[in-house]
C-alpha cells in the first residue's frame, strides 16, 4: 500500500481522502453531534436601530422562560422575542454586569449595585444596594484562561468564554469569535463580516439549549445551532442566483457571475467551476416552476389559507409543491386530491426577503431546498424544519397593557383577561411577548366585532388601537409557527359608554321622562282646570257684569225715576212757592185796594196761613230724602266735609247741584235773586274755592 502511495498520484490522493474522512469521523464520534450543529448554525444580528439604545453591550443573562437581559451603556435592556425594553438607572449611568437569579435581575456598574423586580403591572423597578449579595457572582475577566487556547487566539485578547457540548467559544477584543475543541484546535472562526456585528466581543451566553448569544461593542448576535435554515453566501459576492442543484454532496449554483460549487458541510465556501463541468448537470435538470393557477392543482383552496392566492408554484415532486405568497412559502403535499400543509416559512422571521423577480425556490431533494433572497443564498432543511416546528409551539403572552386617557398613561396588569376603557380614551397599547427560544416570533392580530381580517405579520409585539367606539371587542393575537395551527391568545376589551349612555343613565332618563310626562299631564290638567275655572270665572264675571249692568240699569232707572220725581217735586215745590207768593202778593194788593174795607183780622190771618205754608218743613224733608237717594247721600257727605254749613246753604247746594237757575232757586227759597247771589258768594268762601273753580261744577262732582 505504501508502494502504491508512492508510485500512483491517484492512489495517493485517494488514501489521503480516506485518512481525512476517518479522522473527521472519529472526531465527530468523540465530540457528539456538535459539528453537525455547527455546520447548520444560523446567525442573526441586532444593532442599535433594532433596540434603540447604545451600540455597546457589556454583559448578557437569559431567564429560563427565554427573555434576554442585556447590560447596555444606556441602561438595562430586555428582549422577549418581540419587544425591546430599556430601563434607565436614576443617574442614567451605564450597566456593565447583569445576573438573573430567582425572578430578580442584579446589575452592577462603575458606581452602583442594585437589583430589579417586576411590579404588578409587569414593569421593572430598580432598588439600589450597598454591595451585591454573596450568592450573586457577576462575570469578570478571569485571571486564568478556563481552557486551552492557541497562541493566535491569545494574541487577539480573549474577553469572553463559554463552553457547550464539548466545544469552547471564545470572544476576543480584536478578532471576533473562535470555536475550539478540547485540544485547542480552531474549528470555526467568525469575524465581523458576514456573521458578527463587530469584532469586539464582551460577553457570550450559552444558557439556552441550541442558542448562543454574543454581546458586541456594536450590537448583538444570536447564533441558532442545528438550524433548519442555513445562510450559504451573500448575493453581493456570488451574484443573482438563477439555478441550483445537488450532485454527489456538492452544491452547484448558477448566477449572473458564472458557475460555483461547494460541499454542503461546514468549513467550505463556494469556488468557481468551468461551464463545461456544470452545464451538463443543469441542462438535465427539470424546471420546478409551475405556470398554472392554484385551483388547477389544488381543489380545496380553503385548506391553503393565504396560499390560495399564491404568486408562484414550484414542484418538488408529484406529491410536493412549494407555494409562495409575498415573503412566505408553504410546502404542501397533495395525495389523492387532499391538500396538507407540511411546513411554512415566513422569511421576515430571519430578516430575509425573497427576490421579487426570477426563480425563488430550487428544490435539491425532498428535504433540502435552495431559496434565493435579496440578502443571498439560503438552504432550508424541511425535515428539520418540520421536526423543530412541532416543538416550537411555545405560547406567547401579553406582557404589558396601558392606555392613554386625558393625556395620562395608565397601566393595567398584563395578566388581565378583560379590560374596561373609558369611552373617550385616546390610545390603547398592548404588548405581546413570546420568547427568544425560537426564531419564529412574528405575530398577527384581529379585532373581533370590528374586522374579520388578520393584520400582516409583524415582528414587533406592540399593538396600538386608537379610540375604539363604545362596545365589546375581542383582540385575538396569533403567533407564527412553521407547522400546524397558529396558537392564539385573546383579550376582551370593553369600551364603556359615556355616563349619559349607561343603563343607569337610561333608568334616570326613564324616571325623568316619566316625571316630565306626569308633570306635563298634571300641568296640562291643571292648565285645563285653570282655564275651566277661568272660563267659569269669566262666565261668572260676565253674568255678574250683566247682573251688575242690569242692576245699574235698574239703579239708573230708579235714579232717573228719582231724579224725575225729584225734579217733579222740585218743580211742584217751586210752583207751590211761586203760587203762594202770588197769593200773598194778591192778598197784599187786595188789602191795598180795599184798605179798611178788608179787615186786618182776615188779612193777617190769611197772611199767616200763607206764610205757614211757605215755612212748612215737611216738604223740605221729603225733598232732602229724595235728593239723598238720587245723589248718593250728597247732603250727608256735604255735612261731613263742612260741619259748619247751615240748612239754608245745604238747600242752596242741592238746588245748585240740580243745575237750577238763580231765578228758580230764588223762587223756591222765597228770597230775592240778590240774596241767592250773596249766599253763593258766602258758600265759595266757606268751601275755600278759588276764583277759577265753578261752584256748580264743584258741587256736581262732589
Amino acid at each position: 500500500m505504501i508502494y502504491i502511495f508512492r508510485k500512483s498520484p491517484f492512489y495517493r490522493r485517494s488514501t489521503l481522502l480516506i485518512i481525512t474522512f476517518l479522522f473527521i469521523s472519529f472526531h465527530i464520534a468523540v465530540a457528539g453531534a456538535v459539528p453537525e450543529k455547527l455546520a447548520t448554525a444560523f446567525f442573526r444580528t441586532y444593532d442599535m436601530n433594532d433596540y434603540h439604545a447604545s451600540s455597546q453591550n457589556r454583559d448578557i443573562s437569559i431567564t429560563p422562560k427565554g427573555t434576554l437581559i442585556i447590560a447596555n451603556n444606556t441602561g438595562l435592556m430586555t428582549y422577549d422575542g418581540n419587544n425591546w425594553n430599556l430601563y434607565r438607572l436614576p443617574d442614567k449611568s451605564e450597566i456593565a454586569h447583569v445576573v438573573y437569579h430567582n425572578d430578580t435581575i442584579f446589575t452592577k456598574g462603575e458606581n452602583h449595585t442594585g437589583y430589579w423586580i417586576k411590579n404588578e403591572l409587569g414593569l421593572l423597578t430598580y432598588i439600589p444596594l450597598e454591595k451585591s449579595p454573596s450568592h450573586i457572582q457577576f462575570k469578570h475577566y478571569p485571571d486564568t484562561i478556563p481552557y486551552l487556547l492557541p497562541e493566535s487566539i491569545l494574541l487577539a485578547q480573549p474577553s469572553a468564554f463559554a463552553s457547550l457540548n464539548g466545544f469552547n467559544y471564545t470572544g476576543t477584543l480584536t478578532n471576533g469569535l473562535y470555536v475550539t475543541d478540547q485540544e485547542g484546535n480552531i474549528i470555526v472562526h467568525e469575524t465581523e463580516k458576514p456573521q458578527l456585528n463587530d469584532n469586539i466581543i464582551y460577553a457570550i451566553s450559552t444558557d439556552l439549549p441550541g442558542q448562543i448569544w454574543i454581546a458586541c461593542d456594536n450590537g448583538l448576535t444570536a447564533v441558532t445551532l442545528d438550524a433548519a435554515i442555513r445562510f450559504f453566501g451573500r448575493r453581493n459576492h456570488l451574484g443573482q442566483l438563477s439555478e441550483a442543484l445537488l450532485f454527489q454532496d456538492d452544491l452547484y449554483i448558477h448566477t449572473n457571475k458564472g458557475y460555483f460549487k461547494r460541499p454542503v458541510e461546514v468549513g467550505h465556501s463556494f469556488e468557481s467551476v468551468p461551464e463545461k463541468e456544470a452545464l451538463p448537470l443543469f441542462s438535465s435538470r427539470p424546471d420546478p416552476v409551475v405556470n398554472l393557477p392554484v385551483n388547477t392543482i389544488f381543489n380545496n383552496s380553503a385548506e391553503l389559507d393565504i396560499f390560495a392566492e399564491a404568486d408562484y408554484i414550484y414542484r418538488v415532486s408529484d406529491e410536493l409543491y412549494w407555494l409562495v405568497h409575498e415573503n412566505q412559502a408553504g410546502l404542501f403535499s397533495l395525495q389523492e386530491g387532499t391538500e396538507q400543509l407540511k411546513c411554512r416559512i415566513l422569511f421576515d422571521n430571519y430578516k430575509l426577503n425573497l427576490i421579487s423577480r426570477g426563480k425563488q425556490i430550487m428544490p435539491l431533494n425532498d428535504s433540502l431546498h435552495i431559496f434565493s433572497t435579496i440578502q443571498g443564498i439560503v438552504m432550508v432543511n424541511t425535515h428539520k424544519l418540520i421536526r423543530k416546528g412541532i416543538s416550537q409551539g411555545i405560547p406567547h403572552r401579553f406582557s404589558a397593557i396601558s392606555y392613554i386617557h386625558e393625556d395620562q398613561v395608565k397601566f393595567l396588569p398584563p395578566e388581565t383577561a378583560k379590560i374596561s376603557l373609558p369611552h373617550n380614551f385616546q390610545k390603547l397599547n398592548v404588548y405581546v411577548a413570546s420568547t427568544i427560544l425560537t426564531p419564529n416570533n412574528q405575530i398577527s392580530y384581529q379585532i373581533g366585532n370590528m374586522s374579520s381580517e388578520w393584520s400582516d405579520w409583524q415582528k414587533s409585539g406592540h399593538i396600538s388601537l386608537l379610540q375604539l367606539p363604545e362596545g365589546k371587542y375581542e383582540l385575538k393575537v396569533r403567533k407564527y409557527v412553521p407547522t400546524g395551527e397558529f396558537p392564539e391568545i385573546s383579550l376582551l376589551i370593553e369600551v364603556l359608554p359615556p355616563w349619559y349612555n349607561t343603563i343607569w343613565a337610561y333608568v334616570i332618563y326613564v324616571i325623568l321622562i316619566w316625571g316630565i310626562t306626569q308633570a306635563s299631564v298634571s300641568f296640562y290638567f291643571s292648565v285645563r282646570r285653570r282655564e275651566e275655572k277661568r272660563g267659569e270665572e269669566i262666565k261668572r264675571q260676565e253674568e255678574l257684569k250683566k247682573l251688575q249692568e242690569l242692576k245699574n240699569e235698574i239703579l239708573q232707572t230708579e235714579l232717573q225715576n228719582k231724579n224725575n220725581e225729584l225734579m217733579l217735586r222740585t218743580s211742584v215745590l217751586a210752583r207751590k212757592s211761586q203760587l203762594i207768593h202770588t197769593l200773598m202778593e194778591e192778598v197784599d194788593a187786595q188789602k191795598e185796594t180795599l184798605g179798611d174795607r178788608y179787615p186786618n183780622r182776615l188779612y193777617n190771618r190769611l197772611k199767616n196761613i200763607l206764610q205757614k205754608i211757605l215755612d212748612d218743613q215737611s216738604d223740605w224733608d221729603a225733598f232732602e230724602n229724595y235728593f239723598n237717594s238720587a245723589h248718593q247721600n250728597f247732603i250727608e257727605r256735604l255735612r261731613q266735609s263742612y260741619p259748619d254749613i247751615t240748612t239754608g246753604d245745604i238747600r242752596m247746594c242741592c238746588l245748585l247741584r240740580m243745575n237750577l237757575s238763580t231765578k228758580e232757586i230764588a223762587s223756591i227759597l222765597n228770597v230775592s235773586i240778590r240774596a241767592v247771589e250773596l249766599r253763593r258768594y258766602r258758600m265759595r268762601k266757606r268751601m275755600n274755592l278759588n276764583g277759577d273753580t265753578n261752584l256748580i261744577t264743584f258741587l256736581m262732582n262732589f
